[in-house]
């Protein structure tokens, strides 16, 4: 039985890969999950189960939609093409994305504001050494909140998702308000695994 999903102490999703949107009008969920490749994702009860599986997140805070990824990188790994692709759709006025490495210091964030790239840099740590960290994109003005990336933290994604509040993104998330969406193979997976009524067998 999989249990209750529960927030970090920091009050967000843990997660390697944020898409952040503010629409120009409102949207389902459908919509955004098209444009994202993911049009065939069904919905499922988040859970602590979803953790290391395939699936993705998506919840409203503040005016901006967030999609959330999972740590198999299965949205981040589809390419920028994809936040690209978003950011030029007429719907949203803004769209800022921000990743993270798993288990090194590498990050990168971009921003989008009327489809237009205002920023975005990728910074690589292949050495596992953030004093040997390797730049690999860095196009437009740097943000006012931005750091060189010799006095970024040692926790990378703590830095992105302020980055993320200072072009006005609300980085809270409410377990009730979160929908989760999942390959439609999992879906009828983890409904077979489901125990039925009056306990399991």
């Amino acid at each position: 039985m999989s249990q209750p999903m529960v927030l970090p102490e920091k009050g967000c999703l843990h997660a390697p890969f944020f898409v952040f949107l503010k629409p120009n009008v409102e949207l389902e969920d459908r919509v955004v999950l098209t444009l994202l490749g993911l049009e065939t994702h069904v919905r499922t009860e988040p859970s602590r189960g979803t953790h290391g599986s395939e699936h993705v997140y998506l919840t409203s805070v503040g005016g901006w939609l967030h999609v959330v990824d999972d740590w198999r990188y299965t949205l981040w790994n589809r390419g920028h093409s994809v936040v690209e692709a978003v950011a030029r759709a007429p719907l949203f006025h803004t769209v800022f994305s921000c990743a993270v490495g798993d288990s090194d210091w590498s990050y990168g964030f971009a921003l989008y504001e009327s489809g237009e790239l205002r920023r975005r840099i990728e910074v690589a740590d292949p050495f596992y050494d953030r004093k040997r960290h390797r730049v690999d994109v860095d196009v437009g003005a740097p943000l006012q909140a931005e750091l060189p990336c010799e006095e970024v933290g040692d926790d990378p994604l703590d830095y992105v998702l302020a980055l993320a509040r200072s072009v006005g993104v609300v980085v809270e998330h409410d377990v009730a308000k979160v929908r989760c969406y999942v390959p439609p193979a999992q879906s009828n997976s983890e409904s077979r695994r489901r125990p039925r009524a009056g306990g399991c067998r």
